[in-house]
């Protein structure tokens, strides 16, 4: 039995996409960093990990049949910030956004498929990975409360979910998306 490796996600639309990566023109560095493509960048609902293919069925029911009981919400671009907010030292820049009821709810709803302990999950998207040794020669590039979007980005409406295989590489992960559910 193949195994594969799962989340559930919200696209991001586009023009926000290019606004994040404008807003991050400025983040070069001779430290190493890997920047998400563009095209790869979603906001993760949860995290499955390593399905087999039966698992991957139960969660695409599931999917199915929340999406068929789920409104489409709005989701409210907040700031770029230096990530995970829980920890000291950073690892990651992340695109967040406002608390959202309703992507809690969605969340909640997912959690028995996460793939471990979900703690204090809101919405956010990756916009670059980095070795958190690097973390005190990059923190100047950002300020220590972040770029605000507030005046800058629109909310937008969530639609839809994917299912979504990662897919790892040297390179890095690719992205497929394997099943879409419209919202109603």
């Amino acid at each position: 039995m193949s195994k594969h490796r799962i989340f559930i996600a919200i696209d991001i639309p586009d023009e926000l996409k290019k606004l994040s990566e404008t807003l991050l023109k400025d983040f070069q560095t001779n430290v190493p960093i890997k920047k998400t493509k563009e095209e790869d960048v979603h906001i993760t609902i949860v995290f499955c990990g390593d399905l087999n293919d039966k698992e991957l069925e139960e969660v695409e029911k599931t999917a199915e049949e929340t999406a068929n009981r789920t409104k489409k919400f709005q989701l409210t671009p907040k700031g770029i910030v230096f990530a995970p907010p829980h920890r000291k030292t950073k690892r990651m820049v992340w695109l967040t956004f406002k608390d959202s009821p309703e992507f809690s709810a969605l969340s909640e709803k997912f959690s028995s498929f996460a793939d471990k302990k979900m703690k204090g999950v809101f919405p956010h998207a990756t916009l670059v990975r980095f070795n958190s040794l690097h973390y005190q020669n990059l923190k100047k590039l950002i300020p220590e409360e972040g770029i605000s979007l507030e005046s800058e980005a629109r909310p937008f409406s969530v639609e839809r979910i994917n299912i979504m295989e990662s897919i790892l590489s040297k390179e890095g992960p690719r992205y497929k998306v394997l099943k879409t559910f419209k919202l109603v």
